[in-house]
């Protein structure tokens, strides 16, 4: 798969060998595999053919009951979980408790040897071993996650091109797979998706809506006029700004700019036609081409502000109209576009999203402790500091 265009699926063979490990898990309602394994971060795998191992395959599961399917899977494969909690002290309910009361909403089982050997390594063959590592999230707080924000765990990762991994074998890109669709349980009060109704919402009609808004929310963000590239940078960035494991030096900096790059189609593919769609109507986003291919313009009016904000999820759209101390997200938008012009606005909207990612990439940290013990933790801890320590080298040398 090296060098393949990420608008295009990746071949059948490699969809059934990236789900090859999912066979042996307990029955799920959806599955992604996602990440620098799936797709290309440039300049990232210098490092690996100097001889470090490939990088790990991540997949999201979505389930309908954690708490069970943690319990299937404990007595179907006890040596993914850590001793510390998972098997000797949680079980499958208080693993699932963990996750979602104290934590993001997810409980990853990380740094697991590949079923049967390295098989069909989707990018070449390097040096050492394949792994791979999956998180659950249970079906209706994912759904609340996509449609609110209220954690942008699941949706944050969402928001980036994934490899949709039916159930029955099919895949699609970006979760794009009709035939796999799921109807998600019933919503909490007062949510729903944008212009109203809650019945029979499928998952992937939440999907569009997290792709919709993610739109919203990167245009916010991005100045009158803007590049196809600063597009896609920020749509990938909604969810790493405010990341705590940014200021422990365990997360690759560049590692947004490395998506953006990697994912040029895919994420072209999932939001040219939200640009080109409605909320690019709100934005009044319109292509420059007498200042070069990519080259894009939006309306910097505070009431052309105004109209994305009110195209924002939920729980961000509350956070931001509480830090501005005003009726709802909109009107804040529209007095800081008023008051300080489109990087007022802008701030504001990215205050929002790093709270919101703070709070969550601390729970998470807070749980993975919990629930994988301290050695599991640190391990994983040191593997991703190593690894962010290697991409900063490729970028300095």
């Amino acid at each position: 798969m090296e060098g393949e265009d990420n608008a295009h699926p990746p071949s059948p063979s490699i969809a059934a060998d990236l789900a090859a490990p999912l066979a042996g898990l307990p029955p799920v309602a959806a599955a992604w595999a996602y990440g620098s394994a799936v797709f290309a971060q440039p300049g990232l795998y210098n490092a690996a053919e100097a001889g470090s191992p490939p990088p790990m395959v991540d997949f999201l599961l979505a389930v309908a009951d954690p708490a069970a399917w943690h319990t299937a899977n404990l007595a179907a494969n006890r040596a993914h979980y850590s001793g510390w909690a998972g098997r000797a002290l949680l079980g499958g309910r208080g693993l699932a408790w963990v996750a979602d009361a104290l934590g993001a909403g997810a409980h990853f089982n990380t740094a697991l040897p590949w079923p049967g050997g390295d098989g069909d390594v989707p990018r070449g063959s390097r040096s050492g071993r394949r792994s791979w590592k999956y998180g659950v999230f249970g079906l209706a707080p994912l759904a609340t996650d996509l449609l609110a924000w209220d954690r942008l765990h699941g949706a944050g990762r969402l928001h980036k091109p994934a490899l949709r991994l039916g159930v029955g074998g099919g895949a699609g890109e970006g979760g794009a797979a009709p035939d796999d669709d799921v109807v998600l349980p019933p919503l909490p009060p007062g949510l729903s998706l944008p212009g109203g109704g809650t019945t029979s919402l499928t998952l992937n009609a939440a999907l569009q809506s997290n792709h919709a808004a993610a739109a919203a929310a990167a245009l916010l963000t991005l100045p009158p006029r803007f590049s196809a590239s600063s597009f896609r940078a920020a749509l990938v960035g909604l969810s790493y700004g405010g990341d705590i494991r940014s200021a422990f030096r365990v997360e690759d900096t560049a590692k947004v700019a490395r998506i953006a790059a990697g994912s040029a189609a895919g994420l072209d593919a999932l939001y040219g036609p939200h640009l080109a769609g409605a909320v690019g109507a709100a934005a009044g986003a319109l292509p420059l081409p007498s200042l070069g291919a990519g080259a894009w313009a939006q309306d910097p009016r505070p009431s052309a502000r105004a109209d994305l904000a009110r195209r924002l999820p939920l729980a961000l759209a509350r956070r931001i109209a509480a830090a501005a101390g005003a009726p709802d997200a909109a009107a804040a938008v529209e007095a800081a576009a008023a008051a300080g012009g489109p990087p007022a606005a802008a701030a504001l909207v990215r205050a929002a999203l790093a709270a919101t990612v703070r709070a969550s990439s601390a729970r998470a940290a807070v749980a993975g402790l919990i629930a994988s013990g301290p050695v599991v933790a640190l391990r994983y801890v040191a593997a991703k500091a190593a690894r962010a320590g290697r991409a900063r080298a490729v970028v300095t040398t």
